[in-house]
């Protein structure tokens, strides 16, 4: 049976009535199965890039009315060409500003704030990273802050806040005149998390005497704590209509003077452009991210393209990155750490290492068969499910506890199907907590139910990637009824199960779907056969979910060959940005 590219192509060749060779097919069909990998275009072989051109459905440069464009030797649909172009566009746009000192006298004007918010030292003597990052915000209009979990991005974000905040307020400006700044990422999750990274940024800290919050007006304070975080397509206007394919999409200018967005590794090429596009072009866009993390569910790669011009710092777009690699979340004598840092450097022979240590409690390696899973896993699951319900069993007691107790662990997959897939754990997870008496079966379906939202809702204000509880009968601390933490807003809110947008079971979930996540401890569980996804950035992001524990149920030659397998997607964005970049 041909699959769906197989049937484009034939349709192509019948549309134009053309015969097309027998060794181009592969290729035209490689580009148009690309995304579903989460590439952009198919690499064809050189030698075949002439004859592809003389093909009338496909053009060199993105000509209108041809379905495929062939640039660079890579094919890709004339829509996602059009995507990587207009970004390219306007980020290049953005970095003239950078060469033609648009901004004036930026030195002499954030001088005093400078030095105030980020002091060339720390107190201990070492360098102060992130003074580039404010020194490259200051005078440029798209700046890139990369690094790893706990590496002080959001502080980092929150200090040059300050400091264009203070700068206003020192120059006379009243509250109406201050800088409009909007804070986003791309779930709710990721969002919260940002904001409350922020409101801890801006506290007061009396047993850190150097600490940002200490050396804030009261002003500045109230102005930056005020500050909201929303979801990128909240920001951008983007709303799904249930009863059509696609999301609705209203354009608008986002009406801020800086736009920071966190999590960006987690956007995909569409939405991507429409960030770059919607922000107007006066103001900052500030783009923070782990390029060693996941790339998004969607196509593209963009944050690691962008992240790839730092090896050429003369360039225009590599002296807009900067770069934090001293992380504060673990010690420095961290077993997660270790762990971590081996799988970036892919020593596998140093992870396998640290995580085979006997007498490390933090970090474990467990086979993952079923008998091992129900040995070990189970155990964990049915202590943290009981708090739950130990919490449900008591009238009065607070809703939003429930998340942080189910946040104290969280088992995820590599992937969604077979043995060890995210569909196969939830059913055996269920299965566990009705044989430990925790939960029951009401018509087949669990009474005390986590799910995950997986469509944005904005009738329901529930968007992609929300965890929730469904409760199928009363308990003394909730009645029946779907209940979510407000991420930004605080508290809880129920709503009819009826009412809520596609969702599944989340007692399991995918590394993809916990980005933007932390959990006390993480149980990662690989698949009984050879897994097609398993990579470096998918266990270095699962391991780095993790604040205190790391649990990871697998063989020894599947993790050390996910720490081996980079994720390369194909993208034709990189050379794009080297041409528009090259024009001026």
């Amino acid at each position: 049976m041909k699959d769906a590219a197989s049937i484009a192509v034939h349709e192509l060749a019948a549309l134009y009535r053309i015969t097309i060779d027998d060794d181009l097919v592969p290729e035209i069909e490689a580009a148009i199965r690309a995304p579903l990998d989460g590439s952009s275009g198919h690499r064809v072989d050189p030698a075949k890039e002439e004859r592809l051109l003389a093909l009338p459905f496909i053009s060199a440069h993105g000509e209108p009315g041809h379905p495929l464009v062939l640039d660079d030797c890579i094919l890709r649909t004339q829509k996602l060409y059009d995507a990587e172009e207009r970004i390219a566009h306007a980020i290049a746009m953005r970095l003239k500003e950078i060469d033609g000192n648009s901004i004036p006298d930026v030195e002499a004007e954030y001088a005093i704030e400078l030095e105030r918010f980020f002091p060339a030292h720390h107190a201990s003597g070492e360098i102060n990273e992130a003074r580039r990052f404010a020194e490259i915000a200051i005078q440029s209009r798209f700046t890139i802050l990369a690094g790893g979990p706990g590496t002080g991005k959001t502080y980092g974000v929150a200090s040059l806040l300050a400091l264009f905040i203070e700068s206003a307020l020192r120059k006379g400006a009243a509250p109406e005149e201050l800088p409009k700044i909007a804070l986003a990422a791309p779930t709710g999750k990721a969002a919260a998390r940002m904001r409350e990274a922020m409101v801890e940024a801006l506290a007061p800290n009396p047993g850190r005497p150097n600490a940002l919050g200490n050396h804030l007006s009261d002003e500045a304070r109230d102005y930056l704590s005020a500050l909201s975080a929303a979801t990128l397509h909240r920001l951008l206007g983007i709303t799904p209509r249930p009863s059509l394919r696609g999301p609705r999409f209203r354009p608008r200018v986002v009406d801020a003077d800086i736009v920071v967005v966190d999590e960006s590794s987690m956007i995909d090429l569409p939405l991507f452009m429409r960030l770059v596009e919607q922000v107007d072009p006066r103001a900052r866009l500030l783009i923070l991210g782990d390029p060693d993390q996941l790339p998004s569910v969607g196509v593209g790669s963009v944050l690691a393209d962008l992240i790839s011009f730092e090896s050429t710092p003369s360039s225009k777009l590599g002296r807009t990155i900067a770069r934090l690699t001293v992380s504060r979340r673990y010690p420095m004598d961290s077993s997660i750490r270790r762990l971590a840092d081996a799988i970036l450097a892919e020593d596998s022979i140093a992870a396998l290492g640290s995580l085979s240590q006997r007498s490390d409690e933090t970090l474990e390696k467990l086979p993952n068969h079923q008998a091992a899973l129900r040995r070990h896993l189970r155990p964990t699951i049915v202590e943290n499910f009981r708090s739950i319900r130990e919490l449900l069993d008591t009238e009065g007691a607070p809703l939003t506890e429930l998340f942080k107790r189910f946040d104290a662990h969280r088992t995820l997959a590599l992937e969604h199907h077979g043995r060890g897939g995210v569909r196969s754990l939830n059913e055996t997870i269920t299965e566990w907590l009705v044989e430990a008496g925790l939960i029951e079966l009401i018509q087949g379906t669990p009474s005390i139910e986590p799910i995950l939202i997986l469509r944005n809702s904005p009738e329901v204000e529930r968007m992609n990637g929300d965890i929730g509880f469904i409760f199928r009968r009363d308990f003394p601390a909730a009645r029946r009824g779907a209940y979510f933490l407000n991420e930004l807003e605080g508290g809880v809110s129920r709503l009819s199960p009826h009412e809520l947008p596609e969702w599944t079971r989340a007692f399991a979930m995918t590394v993809h779907k916990s980005q933007g996540s932390q959990f006390a401890h993480v149980s990662l569980v690989y698949p009984e056969k050879e897994s097609r996804v398993a990579s470096r950035e998918l266990l270095f992001t699962a391991i780095t979910r993790a604040r205190e524990r790391v649990s990871v149920y697998g063989e020894d030659s599947e993790i050390a060959r996910s720490i081996t397998v980079q994720t390369r997607r194909v993208s034709g964005l990189p050379r794009l940005l080297e041409r528009k970049l090259a024009e001026d």
